[in-house]
C-alpha cells in the first residue's frame, strides 16, 4: 500500500514531464520527419542530362557547369518533367552537386550555392519565384528542394550563385526522391527541455509555492541546471568554431600580453613609414588614398600615437587572464575560451545579485521569481551574441559587467543584518575598481555605494562607521586608480586618456562631433526599435547595417540593431513602479539614473552599436524585475495579481525566445558556415 502511494505521489509530481517526453518523441517522429512520410510512396526518377539546359552558363559533357554570369552566377533549366513524373505530382527535387572547396575565411559565407527557384506550372504561365534555397554539400537536408506546385509542371529554373569560384559539377538530379528518416536525439532533447521549461512556469508549479528562503539545496541544483541549459549551446556552437584556432587577424589582448612580457606598454609591431608620413593618420580616406590596407599596412581598431601602436582596450582582462596564461604556457588563450569562461561567471554573478537584491527589497520572494529574474537579466545582457560568435571586442565589455555584477553582490553581502562587514566590502570595492580598468564608464556604478551604505550613517555611532567602513570602501580603489593613471600617462601623456581618440578605424575619433540627432537615433535603437521577426531560421533579422539617417548626421558610429530594450523586455513596463511613494528606495532610483547616464555617455562618445547596450542592459532589467516584484507585493492576492503574473511569464518567454535567436543572428553564419546551415536545416520541418 505504501509503495502504491509512493508511486502515485511521484507520478503526480513528475508525470507531467513524462508526458512531455513522450510528446517530444512524437514530434521528432511525425513533425520533423513529416516529409519522409510524404515522400515514401513516390516513384523516384533521375533526369537525363539531355533535359538540362543553361543560360549565362556552359554545360559540359562530364557534368561540369561553368557559370558565366556576374560573381559566379548562372541559370539551370529542368525541362520535360512530365515524362519522368508519369502522372505523379512533383513534390521535391534532390540535387547531387559538387561545389568548389570552401574558403577558410571567417569573415564571409563560404562553401554554399545560393539558389533562387522558379517554376512554370498549370497555375503560372510566367515563372513564379519560390523561396531562396541554400545548397551545401556536407548538409544532406540541403540537397532537397521541396515545392507545392499545380500539375502539370512545365519547367523548373534554378538561378545559381556560388560563394566561391564559378564551376560546379552536376552528378545527379532526382525528382520525387525519398527522404530517409534519421532520428535526432539532440533535437528530441531540445524539444523536451523547451516544453519542460514552459511547463515549469504553470500557475500551480512548485516554483511559486516555495519562498526563496526555504528553497535550500533544490535552489542550487535548479540554478545550476538552468545555467547549463543557457550556456551549453554556446559551448556546442564554438566547439569547432574557426575563431578559436584563428591565429591571424584581430588579437589585441594577445599582442598586449606579449608586449607586457617584454617590458613595454606599446605593441611589439612597428608602424610603417607610409602611415607615419601621413598628415592625419586617423583619417580613413587619407589612409586609403595612400594605398594603406587595414590588417596589412596597419592593425585595424588599434590606437596609434607618437610612432607606436597601443591597444585602447582596458588592460585589466590582460592582467588577469591573458598575461598569466602567456607567462605560464608560452602560448595564447583563444578569445572564444575567455568569452565562454566570463559567461559562466556572469550567469553565477547575476543569479546571486538578483537573489540578494530582491530579498533586500521585498518581504517574500518566490523561488520562481528569482529564477525568472536571473534568466531575464542574463539574457538581456546581450551575452548571447558574444557567445554565438566570440570576438575580442566583446571581452572588455563582458569583463567590465562581470566585475561590476560581482562587486555589487559583495557590497550587498557587506550590508546585511544592520552592520557593515568589512571583508566583503573590501572585495566588492576591489572588483568595482577593476571594472573601470575594463570599461572606464563602469565607474558610474560605484556611485551606488552612496545609497547602499549611506543609511548606516544614521545608525549607531557615525564616527565609528566612518572610521571602520569608509577606508575599507575607498582603499581598494587607490592601487587600481594609480595603476591606470600611470598606464595612461606612460602611453598618452595624460592620466585620464585611455586612447580611444587615437583609434585607427572608419571614423576620425580625434574629432568627436556630438549633436542632438545622435542621441535621438541612439535612444530609438537602444530602447524603441521594433524587432524584425521572420518565420524561418534564424527567426530574427537585424535592422540592416548603417541605415539611412533621416536627420542628416553622418559622422557618428552607427551599426545594426535587433530590437529596443523597452520592446523586447516587457518587464520594463513595470519600471515606473519603483518611483511610487511607497516603493521608492534610493538605490533603485540611483540605479536607473546611472543606467540612463551611462546610455547617454555611450551614445555620445561611442556611437550607436547594438553591442554597446551591454554596459547598461543588465542593470536596467534588474531595475525592471525589482519594480515588478514590488508591484506584485502591492497587488497582494487579487485578480489583478493573477493577470500581472501571467503577463510576467508571457513577457519572460518572449524575451527568452528573442534573445536565444542571438546565438544564430550574429556572425555564426560567416564564422562557421557549415555549422550554421546544419542547425538551420535541423530545425526545419
Amino acid at each position: 500500500m505504501q509503495n502504491r502511494e509512493w508511486i502515485k505521489n511521484r507520478f503526480h509530481q513528475y508525470g507531467g514531464y513524462l508526458v512531455l517526453g513522450m510528446i517530444a518523441v512524437l514530434l521528432e517522429l511525425f513533425l520533423f520527419h513529416a516529409r519522409a512520410f510524404l515522400s515514401a510512396g513516390e516513384t523516384e526518377a533521375v533526369i537525363d542530362p539531355v533535359d538540362l539546359s543553361v543560360e549565362n552558363a556552359q554545360l559540359l559533357e562530364n557534368g561540369e557547369m561553368i557559370l558565366l554570369g556576374d560573381e559566379g552566377s548562372g541559370q539551370l533549366y529542368l525541362t520535360g518533367l512530365q515524362k519522368y513524373l508519369e502522372g505523379q505530382k512533383l513534390k521535391n527535387v534532390r540535387l547531387d552537386l559538387t561545389l568548389p572547396q570552401a574558403l577558410d575565411d571567417r569573415g564571409r559565407v563560404s562553401g554554399i550555392c545560393e539558389m533562387q527557384v522558379y517554376v512554370r506550372d498549370a497555375g503560372h504561365d510566367r515563372y513564379a519565384p519560390l523561396e531562396k534555397h541554400i545548397y551545401r554539400g556536407d548538409v544532406a537536408d540541403s540537397h532537397y528542394l521541396w515545392m507545392e506546385v499545380m500539375d502539370p509542371v512545365k519547367t523548373v529554373v534554378l538561378d545559381l550563385k556560388l560563394s566561391e569560384g564559378n564551376v560546379l559539377r552536376i552528378n545527379q538530379i532526382v525528382l520525387n526522391a525519398y527522404k530517409p528518416m534519421k532520428f535526432s536525439l539532440w533535437r528530441c532533447v531540445i524539444m523536451f527541455m523547451i516544453m519542460a521549461a514552459i511547463f515549469a512556469l504553470r500557475t500551480n508549479s512548485i516554483l511559486w509555492k516555495i519562498s526563496i528562503k526555504d528553497a535550500g539545496r533544490s535552489e542550487v541544483i535548479l540554478a545550476v541546471c538552468v545555467g547549463i541549459l543557457l550556456l551549453t549551446p554556446a559551448f556546442v556552437l564554438n566547439g569547432a568554431n574557426l575563431r578559436e584556432t584563428q591565429t591571424a587577424g584581430f588579437r589585441p589582448y594577445q599582442e598586449l600580453a606579449e608586449a607586457l612580457a617584454a617590458g613595454q606598454v606599446s605593441l611589439l609591431r612597428e608602424p610603417s613609414e607610409k602611415l607615419m608620413a601621413l598628415e592625419n593618420p586617423y583619417d580613413y580616406t587619407a589612409r586609403l588614398a595612400a594605398g594603406l590596407a587595414d590588417g596589412i599596412d596597419y592593425p585595424w581598431d588599434t590606437a596609434y600615437y607618437n610612432g607606436h601602436y597601443y591597444t585602447y582596450f582596458g588592460i585589466v582582462p590582460c592582467i588577469l587572464i591573458y598575461l598569466p596564461f602567456y607567462l605560464l604556457t608560452g602560448s595564447h588563450i583563444p578569445d572564444v575560451r575567455v568569452v565562454l569562461g566570463l559567461a559562466i561567471f556572469l550567469y553565477a554573478g547575476i543569479y546571486l545579485l538578483v537573489r540578494t537584491w530582491l530579498m533586500r527589497q521585498c518581504k517574500d520572494i518566490r523561488w520562481g521569481d528569482v529564477m525568472m529574474g536571473a534568466c531575464g537579466v542574463f539574457l538581456a545582457s546581450g551575452i548571447m551574441i558574444c557567445m554565438g560568435s566570440p570576438d575580442a571586442h566583446d571581452i572588455p565589455r563582458i569583463a567590465g559587467v562581470v566585475l561590476t555584477v560581482w562587486g555589487l553582490y559583495f557590497w550587498l553581502c557587506a550590508c546585511r543584518g544592520g552592520v557593515i562587514r568589512r571583508r566583503p566590502l573590501v572585495v566588492g570595492s576591489l572588483l568595482m575598481a577593476l571594472a573601470v580598468g575594463c570599461r572606464p564608464n563602469m565607474v558610474l556604478y560605484s556611485v551606488l555605494a552612496i545609497p547602499l551604505f549611506g543609511g548606516y550613517l544614521h545608525m549607531g555611532d557615525r564616527r565609528e562607521v566612518l572610521k571602520k567602513s569608509l577606508p575599507a570602501l575607498l582603499m581598494p580603489y587607490l592601487p587600481v586608480a594609480i595603476g591606470l593613471m600611470v598606464y595612461n600617462a606612460v602611453r598618452f601623456g595624460s592620466i585620464t586618456d585611455f586612447g580611444f581618440a587615437y583609434n585607427l578605424t572608419v571614423l576620425d575619433c580625434t574629432k568627436p562631433n556630438i549633436s542632438l540627432d545622435v542621441f535621438v537615433v541612439g535612444f530609438y535603437e537602444f530602447f524603441l526599435r521594433i524587432p524584425r521577426m521572420q518565420y524561418v531560421f534564424p527567426y530574427l533579422q537585424d535592422g540592416s547595417f548603417a541605415q539611412l539617417n533621416q536627420l542628416g548626421h553622418a559622422s557618428f558610429y552607427y551599426t545594426y540593431g535587433y530590437g529596443g530594450m523597452l520592446v523586447c523586455n516587457p518587464i520594463l513596463l513595470a519600471l515606473p513602479a519603483i518611483f511610487g511613494k511607497k516603493n521608492r528606495r534610493p538605490e533603485n532610483i540611483c540605479l536607473v539614473g546611472i543606467v540612463l547616464l551611462n546610455a547617454l555617455i555611450t551614445i555620445g562618445l561611442g556611437g550607436v552599436a547594438y553591442h554597446y547596450m551591454m554596459d547598461f542592459a543588465v542593470f536596467l532589467v534588474l531595475g525592471g524585475w525589482t519594480a515588478a516584484m514590488l508591484l506584485k507585493e502591492k497587488l497582494e492576492d487579487t485578480y489583478g495579481l493573477r493577470i500581472f503574473e501571467r503577463f510576467l511569464r508571457g513577457g519572460f518567454l518572449f524575451s527568452v525566445f528573442f534573445y536565444s535567436c542571438f546565438y544564430f543572428a550574429g556572425s555564426l553564419q560567416t564564422s562557421d558556415t557549415a555549422l550554421y546551415y546544419r542547425i538551420m536545416y535541423a530545425l526545419g520541418i
